[in-house]
């Protein structure tokens, strides 16, 4: 069962961080975070290098804080502009990643202590450390994510456990392709195979932007999705178009590369520009005219997609809404609201689908769907049940 994807490019790192619901985080009491802030620049105000100073300590305060205070607190720091809101911050997510691992041992629970937020930094940091005690990546894998843990937790989390593998695998494979698809290969369950699929993919496009990417061609803007056995193209070009929108400079040139693939592949590309239409970071690279706010600019976006296919953004731009707002669904009924009515129900039904992911199984979620009109309330329900 394909699960709704990812997109939270390396690019679009600090904008997602400071604008993305984070509700594990907002659990904590701020006092938490506003010590802990407190603390580190009261102690490295006196340092000649504030920064470095600041995110040393940053890593140093996991142990006592855990990870969730610990990121939260480096979020505010961009915040407030103390820490740069221009410099990438993926590697010291890294970092607090392997400093969870160190402090709370290699477990399901430790693991998913981790927030998500800085592209899931954390939880790859946190691989890359139990590759060090358990070298077989399979092992190493299978240890974190446990199903005898994750059964009672959200539908979603043995995918997106995996996906987290799969960005780890591929940074300790140092980004060899084939060599970390291939281990992905060996597990025995759909969903942790694919999940893994598409953490090894999407970390492949983040690695571009530093070099260690593989497989790109400058003849070629679907590579390495094109040269892939079929089996993994879903998966690869669901998370593409980080890569392909900055390399064929617009949305129609973007699509119509889509349209050369084939199939699924044809579809998963086409949805993953989709999941960018709902991102305030990549929104932009896709518009020719601002219409004011991030659900009409998404709207125009879908509306400019070749005929019959506008679905494909549709249901993408419902799925970063998601990503993002997670069991908050008000973005999203807004949206769907005003898509056109051939496409209504099953955006709305998309909602109630995308919730139902974000439940354990035995939670009912209809809330989710009370303020959907009317006439669509029950496909938003029917999402949640199916």
């Amino acid at each position: 069962m394909r699960q709704k994807p990812i997109l939270l490019i390396l690019s679009m790192l600090i904008l997602s961080a400071c604008t993305a619901v984070k509700e594990d985080a907002q659990e904590k009491p701020r006092v938490e975070t506003e010590v802990l802030i407190s603390e580190m620049v009261r102690r490295c105000s006196a340092d000649a290098e504030l920064v470095p100073c600041i995110e040393r300590s940053l890593v140093e305060s996991v142990a006592t804080a855990g990870p969730e205070v610990t990121i939260q607190a480096l979020t505010t720091l961009i915040e407030q502009e103390i820490l740069p809101r221009s410099k990438d911050y993926h590697d010291l997510v890294n970092r607090i990643g392997r400093a969870t691992a160190k402090t709370e041992g290699i477990t399901s629970e430790a693991f998913f202590r981790c927030p998500v937020d800085f592209n899931y930094g954390c939880q790859h940091g946190f691989f890359e450390a139990a590759l060090t005690e358990v070298p077989d990546p399979r092992q190493a894998a299978l240890r974190i994510c446990d199903e005898e843990f994750l059964h009672t937790r959200p539908r979603k989390s043995l995918f997106y456990c995996f996906h987290g593998v799969g960005h780890g695998l591929l940074m300790a494979r140092a980004y060899h392709l084939t060599d970390a698809l291939s281990i992905c290969d060996q597990f025995d369950r759909s969903d942790a195979t694919e999940g893994c699929w598409q953490g090894v993919f999407m970390e492949n496009v983040n690695g571009t932007m530093e070099g260690a990417g593989q497989g790109f061609r400058e003849d070629d803007l679907l590579a390495p999705c094109s040269t892939l056995s079929e089996k993994y193209q879903w998966e690869c070009y669901i998370n593409h178009a980080g890569y392909l929108v900055p390399n064929a400079g617009s949305l129609e040139r973007a699509a119509a590369e889509c349209l050369r693939e084939e199939g699924d592949g044809t579809l998963s590309c086409l949805q993953s520009i989709g999941l960018m239409a709902t991102n305030p970071a990549w929104q932009k690279s896709l518009i020719t005219e601002d219409r004011g706010s991030l659900i009409a600019n998404a709207l125009s976006i879908c509306e400019g997609f070749p005929e019959g296919y506008e679905w494909q953004c549709i249901k993408g731009a419902i799925d970063n809404l998601a990503n993002f707002d997670r069991k908050n669904t008000a973005r999203s009924l807004e949206f769907c609201a005003q898509v056109s009515e051939e496409h209504r129900a099953n955006c709305f039904f998309q909602v109630g689908r995308d919730v139902r992911n974000e439940l354990p199984p035995e939670a009912d979620g209809s809330a989710a769907c009370a303020s959907a009109p009317e006439a669509y309330r029950d496909s938003c329900l029917k999402g949640l049940r199916v």
